[in-house]
């Protein structure tokens, strides 16, 4: 009988400060059982009570279990369609409509060439098929490309003396880098598609790979290319961000600022590294003797810029 009291007071003292019906959304997450069920139950609680007495503990559980749920059904079609019916407003339910606008296109191009096989129509099939290729291979070039010059542990030694990694991508990879006697140059272009009013609109990131020389030294450096956040933003997205789009532009910034912190995060860890971002610099990491800057430009005249070296740099942002 003692027991029983106590757990009647302890589930009404659960309720104090909260109204019924904050309680009772509060409750459907507590035994949904499901992950999809407890998602849309938690997705449904913070929407309707966003500052309410459970909040803390239901978005902890919410912001870290939606976006490994996101990344397991944006794999097919089956998962995209599952995340929205299980979270049809949730953080991630433009992108999944996005990827299924692109798969319908693509599903439809399929129609014709079965229905009509011409080779205009197996064209854009395979365009369609590689798109996601492009994108991804786009993004991985400049994040893989910032990693491994952020793994030079040793500066101001000669190109032949840097690690093998970065001799064979840089130095021996197509397109061949170009030495001087100031810097070492090497011109990515970076093809990729949008899908954009039922078309697939061509895009190209184009980045600028240098290492800087003094004295036949390697003593810093620098990827940069114009709108090559935008850029990679944009492939990520997979949303066409428009000029006269502010608002989509600072989002399409951000994705890509967040895929480079998370290239660099087993060179150099947020934990450890992270320094506070000021201005015009997205992005600082520092530690262990290298230092990262992400720079974005000031206008449509100047190139985005990613610094990479073993100190700070002045530099004109």
């Amino acid at each position: 009988m003692r027991l029983a009291a106590l757990a009647l007071l302890c589930c009404g003292c659960a309720t104090l400060g909260a109204a019924p019906q904050e309680y009772e959304l509060y409750r459907r997450v507590r035994v949904a059982p499901t992950v999809e069920a407890r998602l849309s139950a938690s997705h449904g609680y913070l929407q309707r009570h966003p500052a309410g007495r459970f909040e803390r503990e239901v978005r902890a559980w919410f912001e870290r279990t939606e976006p490994e749920y996101f990344a397991r059904q944006r794999r097919t079609r089956a998962g995209l369609t599952r995340y929205l019916d299980t979270l049809p407003a949730g953080p991630n339910a433009a992108r999944a409509s996005e990827r299924l606008a692109e798969l319908d296109l693509a599903d439809s191009y399929k129609r014709r060439r079965d229905a009509a096989l011409t080779e205009e129509a197996r064209q854009l099939e395979d365009k369609l098929q590689s798109a996601e290729d492009l994108r991804r291979a786009a993004v991985q070039s400049i994040t893989g490309y910032v990693a491994l010059l952020a793994s030079i542990e040793r500066w101001g030694v000669r190109t032949h003396e840097l690690p093998d990694a970065v001799i064979v991508r840089y130095r021996m990879q197509e397109p061949v880098a170009r030495c001087g006697t100031r810097r070492c140059l090497k011109t990515l272009t970076l093809p990729y598609a949008i899908p954009d009013g039922g078309r697939l609109r061509a895009r190209a990131a184009i980045a600028d790979v240098v290492l800087e020389l003094t004295d036949g030294g390697v003593t810093g450096a620098e990827i940069s290319g114009p709108e090559l956040l935008l850029r990679m933003g944009e492939a990520l997205s997979v949303r066409p961000v428009r000029s006269d789009d502010p608002l989509g532009r600072a989002e399409a910034v951000s994705l890509a600022v967040g895929a480079l912190a998370t290239a660099l995060e087993p060179r150099l860890p947020a934990a450890r590294c992270a320094q506070e971002a000021v201005g015009l610099r997205m992005l600082i990491r520092q530690c262990d003797a290298v230092r990262v800057e992400v720079i974005a430009s000031d206008g449509p005249e100047a190139d985005d810029r990613i610094l990479i070296g073993p100190s700070a740099k002045e530099v004109r942002p």
